[in-house]
Order: structure tokens, then sequence, then C-alpha cells
């Protein structure tokens, strides 16, 4: 009688199928780098960059999710409105940005925002008008009047050297000579602390 092979070949262990020689089942080994190389047809030098690599994508995602998600709810918020509506709200934010500007690179104006929007909608052009012109170098020459005289209303030591300072005047005018070198070194000695 014939012999008869009842098992296919595909059944065969393979080399993958047999036990090592100290009787654990060989097993190779694959690493996160490796089978996210062969998926992505990238290479990464370990598995942490690997899996680095997998987490910030994730991470991207989720970002990229969150703005497209803000986006769809104002478009929806906008979708509601008429178009006159939504080009008031475009004019609107125009301004907004406008005057953000401006003020960002004009910071020298900033503290007078409140007359510049007095005298027109747009700073750029308010600036260069005569009338702008003129009220504000009184104004900021007063400004800088006033903060001057606060710095020498702070430190005493300031006032009493312009005061010296001016004993020496009128003592020069006067023709006292002795008395105004008294007075101009004092108000040194004062000036330098000594």
């Amino acid at each position: 009688m014939e012999e008869e092979n009842i098992t296919s070949e595909e059944s065969l262990a393979s080399d993958e199928d047999v036990a090592s020689l100290d009787g654990e089942e060989a097993v190779e080994s694959v690493g996160i780098k490796d089978v996210l190389s062969e998926a992505l047809g990238k290479e990464f030098k370990d598995d942490e960059s690997a899996l680095k690599a997998v987490k910030d994508t994730f991470k991207y995602v989720g970002k990229a999710g969150q703005e497209k998600k803000a986006l769809e709810q104002k478009i929806q918020a906008l979708e509601g409105k008429s178009s006159g509506e939504v080009a008031q709200e475009i004019e609107s934010l125009k301004k907004v940005f406008g005057e953000s500007q401006f003020y960002s690179d004009n910071p020298e104006y900033k503290p007078y925002k409140e007359i510049i929007s007095k005298f027109g909608e747009n700073p750029a052009e308010v600036i260069k008008s005569d009338d702008f012109k003129s009220l504000y170098s009184k104004v900021k020459a007063y400004d800088d009047s006033e903060n001057t005289k606060s710095v020498l209303q702070s430190n005493p030591r300031l006032g009493k050297i312009t005061d010296k300072m001016s004993q020496a005047r009128e003592a020069v005018k006067s023709g006292n000579m002795q008395e105004a070198e008294t007075a101009a070194v004092s108000a040194v000695l004062d000036a330098y602390g000594e």
C-alpha cells in the first residue's frame, strides 16, 4: 500500500515556527520604529523618536481640529446674518485692527487716543491734519513739562541744586563773585552727594 501524504506543504513548520535549541520559541523582535518606518516610509533612529513623532502628529491634528471647529462656529454665526451685517462686522474688525496696528507702530500717540478719536475715525489721517498737529504740540509740551516738574518735585536734592544755582546767578548779576562761586560749588557738591 502506498503511503498517502495527508499534510499540505502550507501546514509544514517554517523557521519562524520552530522552537529554538534552548526550548523557547524563536520570535523575531520588531520594534515600534521598524513598524512605523515601514508604514510611513520614514526612518527613525530609535523607538522613542518614533513614538515622539506619533505623539507630535496627534497633538498637531488635535490643534488643527480645534481650530477647524472654532472656524466652523464663526462661519455658522455669520451664516445666520445678512450680507450687509457680515460686511458691517468685517468693516468693524478692519477698523479695530487698523487702530491697533497704528498705535503699535506709533506708540507716542497712544496716550492721546481719545483726542485722536474725536478728530476722526482713521488715526493715520487725523495726525496729518493741521488742527490736530497744533493741539498735539501744545498737549505734548504740557505733558513733558508736567513730567519734568514731577522729577524735580520727587527729588528734593534737584530742587535744592536749582535754588543754589539761582543764587549763584543772582550773585553774578550783583557783581559778588565770591558768593557766586560759593553757591555754584555748593550746588555741584550737592549734586554729587558730597
